[in-house]
């Protein structure tokens, strides 16, 4: 049986303001697999990378490595709703 939702080794780092930090580790080498009848739940502390898992999920968030799969189609890196441009990297940031 296939998962319905995979996710291998998945990153997410963000740059920080702050002089002297480079990076912000959001997630660090998230892997599940969740299967067709399991019920799952997402629990953690806060600052444990819940919602930064499931915008990158959505395609909000574009992960730093990894691969995530909704019923074994890849989530691309860029985001679900990125336009041609963004996905490309052309398009110039929202302010």
């Amino acid at each position: 049986m296939k998962p319905i939702l995979k996710i291998e080794d998945l990153v997410v780092e963000y740059r920080t303001r702050e002089v002297g930090e480079k990076v912000q580790v959001a997630v660090n080498h998230l892997s599940l697999e969740i299967f067709p009848g399991e019920v799952f739940g997402f629990l953690g502390p806060n600052g444990a990378g819940k919602t930064t898992t499931m915008n990158v999920l959505l395609g909000f968030v574009p992960a730093t490595r990894g691969a995530a799969y909704i019923f074994d189609v890849n989530v691309p890196t860029r985001g679900f709703f990125a336009s041609p441009a963004a996905k490309s990297g052309r398009a110039s940031p929202r302010c």
